[in-house]
């Protein structure tokens, strides 16, 4: 029987919340629609990945538009952490604060790069849309 390593658990939990950190801010700016647990995948070290990213900038599957909340975070990702009262919870958001604030200091060079996916043919980033914020 393997024996608990306490380190290991900590190393695992901290890249859990960072993982989500950088998943709420992500899918935050780039508007990724469609999140749920199913749609997501972690390893045994605690990163958090996506999959399925049918629905980005705004675009969300049909019927699914009603009250969908910006920050795309679920009640078993919280419970992970060991719930909203936790001290992980609070590292969490504070994470979360870290990550805007870094990405606030490239806000231009972001805006560039979707600027320049606008001619990339990406279904949900349509130029017709744009053209008034290029005169």
């Amino acid at each position: 029987m393997e024996r608990f390593n306490e380190k290991l658990y900590e190393e695992i939990i901290d890249t859990y919340i960072k993982s989500c950190a950088g998943y709420c801010t992500i899918t935050y700016l780039m508007a990724v629609g469609d999140r749920h647990l199913e749609n997501l995948m972690i390893d045994k070290m605690g990163h958090l990945f996506h999959i399925d990213f049918g629905f980005i900038f705004g675009k969300n599957p049909p019927a699914k538009n009603i009250l969908q909340p910006p920050i795309r975070i679920c009640k078993q990702m919280v419970d992970a952490m060991g719930g909203n009262q936790h001290p992980q919870y609070e590292t969490f958001k504070k994470k979360c604060v870290e990550a805007f604030l870094y990405l606030r200091n490239y806000q231009r060079l972001i805006l560039n790069l979707f600027h320049l996916m606008i001619h990339a043919g990406i279904k949900d980033l349509p130029f017709s849309e744009h053209e008034t914020l290029l005169t």
